[in-house]
């Protein structure tokens, strides 16, 4: 046989061979992720386990949404040790909620990570956090941005409303509109005002048209910023609702929350929602998402 058809084989050999150890060692990864179980960890070994798989539980403080999938900041029930995981997928989830995760621990930023690669390896254990009213207002800094679940009793209630707002349409178009003191006149009218901020402040109300303005159409109020106007209009709503105000009560603790929508309880009751804090107020407020 010439020497270069044997030197051909030979390099034909060695490649097959290197095509069949990087599909065995592929496969070895792939294998060895579905079969080797992952060991039960909590947060304070998580730094122990660099480069191991672990199966681990913990509560979501927040989440980032990459490109390629999702970097969450995750930490223990008592607050103490926070940690990083990322998917690499997307999937619906919110702060508040617990999860296992099951993935390899890998150094970020000189804190512990955990990679999930699927999504059969996230489960959510709880939708949101459950506290007892005692507890959240005892230290509600922990808490601020979380999805949470509370139990009491409604011992107030208030409608938000603001009767200095009334909707109009001009057939084509709807807007709110500010009136102070409001409007309880005719449904159709001529409005005359100021625009400020995109929105019309009314100081005057005609049934009938004055030429001490150009009368426009809705559509163009935003042109006019600054500019006394007139819009000719149908009254839709001559106040504008806003949801209403609870007060959730247990023991010495209350807590304000607030709905869109009527929450029909005539005693003891669960709420979830978001738990945040109003700058503005000082106060912290649980934005109710759904009814139990």
């Amino acid at each position: 046989m010439p020497v270069e058809m044997e030197a051909a084989d030979v390099s034909e050999k060695a490649v097959l061979i290197i095509a069949v150890v990087a599909i065995l060692g592929t496969a070895g990864v792939y294998v060895a992720q579905y079969t080797i179980t992952p060991e039960k960890i909590s947060m304070n070994e998580l730094s122990n386990h660099i480069g191991d798989y672990v199966n681990l539980r913990a509560l979501v403080l927040y989440y980032h949404n990459t490109t390629n999938g999702m970097l969450l900041e995750i930490t223990d029930t008592n607050f103490t040790l926070n940690a990083y995981a990322y998917l690499e997928f997307h999937t619906n989830i919110a702060p508040g909620c617990t999860v296992n995760l099951v993935g390899y621990v890998q150094s970020y930023h000189n804190s512990p990570e955990i990679i999930v690669k699927n999504k059969k390896d996230i489960i959510v254990a709880s939708k949101s956090l459950k506290l007892t009213l005692q507890i959240l207002l005892k230290n509600p800094y922990y808490y601020r941005g979380l999805l949470i679940t509370v139990a009491g009793k409604i011992t107030r209630s208030k409608e938000l409303v603001n009767g200095s707002q009334i909707e109009i349409t001009d057939g084509i178009k709807a807007a709110w509109l500010y009136v102070p003191g409001g409007y309880n006149g005719e449904n159709r009218a001529y409005f005359y005002g100021f625009v400020k901020n995109g929105t019309l402040r009314v100081d005057k109300v005609s049934l009938s048209y004055k030429d001490i303005a150009e009368n426009i159409s809705i559509a163009k109020i935003p042109q006019y910023e600054g500019k006394y106007i007139c819009i000719y209009g149908k009254v839709l709503r001559y106040r504008r609702f806003y949801g209403y105000l609870y007060w959730l009560s247990n023991g010495n603790y209350t807590l304000k929350c607030f709905s869109r929508t009527a929450i029909q309880s005539d005693g003891y009751c669960t709420l979830t929602g978001f738990f945040k804090y109003d700058e503005h107020y000082g106060t912290y407020t649980l934005f109710v998402k759904e009814q139990h």
